[in-house]
């Protein structure tokens, strides 16, 4: 798999540990491992591709990727 979504916000410190958050969470609810680890690398980078839209990538932190999440699981349903 290659993922060519996302943007270099996620190049800080805590970005992998909402990566892995979202990876723990798909596998949780039953996914296979590859699946899960798949979908996860995606709905991340979908997030920050969301929030460097309104924000610097600088200033973008773990936690803002955490709030836009609901909306960027609800975007990739449609």
């Amino acid at each position: 798999y290659m993922n060519t979504a996302g943007n270099h916000a996620l190049a800080k410190g805590g970005s992998g540990d909402v990566l892995c958050g979202i990876l723990t969470g798909l596998y949780a609810q039953g996914k296979e491992a590859l699946q899960a680890a798949a979908a996860a690398v995606y709905v991340h980078a979908c997030a920050a591709d969301e929030l460097i839209q309104r924000m610097d990538a600088y200033s973008i932190q773990p936690n803002d990727l955490i709030a836009v999440l609901s909306d960027t699981y609800r975007k990739l349903k449609r």
